[in-house]
């Protein structure tokens, strides 16, 4: 574990190399949350394997942070008497794509259909139909940043495998509460299919047998 986190340290200092480090957090917060046992090798593999995608949702987050911020920005400048109002707007499109994104990386590892724009959707499902819980981490992240950044400013690179490793648990909770999470067997047998976990998206319930009532 502490391998892992300061390698993740060196490798997030370069932006090129910033994906691989994300793909390892995740990779390991992923296996944390079903009670896996974790090793440096952890980390590793999931860098290797998880690199390209975590390059693209990595760019996608970066971008639309700069553009809201902009946004933001522009809109501030302005002396008209609707310019709060728009102000307002930017400010929650920017909580609710931060919030969004604290549990897209946590689905996609989850989802037997690997696609961003699937963990996209699931992840803004999750956020909009738990909205306290999503407000209660943010705020709880939030605060982690502010101290980091007052105690050292470097320590503040630690941040993204908390992050990571919080909306794994989160995700984890989330599909326990739906009845769509299947803990990890460890004792499964390599030639039998091994299930995965959260495969359904996080809307959807388990489908329950009609009694003989209801199906009169």
């Amino acid at each position: 574990m502490l391998v892992a986190a300061l390698a993740g340290f060196v490798l997030l200092i370069p932006v090129v190399t910033a994906p691989l480090a994300f793909a390892g957090h995740y990779a390991l917060a992923n296996d944390i949350a079903e009670e896996k046992s974790v090793s440096w090798r952890t980390w590793w593999d999931g860098a290797r394997r998880y690199w390209r995608p975590a390059a693209i949702w990595l760019g996608l987050y970066v971008l639309m942070i700069l553009i809201l911020l902009a946004n933001l920005r522009f809109y501030a400048r302005l002396n008209v008497s609707w310019a709060p109002l728009l102000q307002g707007i930017w400010v929650t499109l920017f909580i609710l794509w931060v919030a969004v994104n604290l549990y897209v990386m946590p689905l996609y590892l989850l989802q037997t259909d690997q696609r961003l724009r699937l963990s996209y959707r699931n992840a803004a499902l999750l956020a909009v139909s738990d909205p306290l819980t999503t407000f209660v981490l943010l705020v709880l992240l939030v605060l982690l940043f502010v101290l980091l950044s007052q105690v050292a400013l470097p320590l503040i690179l630690l941040l993204p495998p908390f992050t990571a490793l919080v909306g794994a648990i989160a995700v984890r909770l989330r599909l326990e509460k739906e009845g769509l999470w299947q803990p990890f067997d460890s004792e499964v047998r390599e030639s039998e299919p091994k299930p995965r976990v959260g495969r359904a998206p996080p809307n959807q319930r388990p489908v329950r047998p009609r009694s003989p009532d209801e199906r009169q």
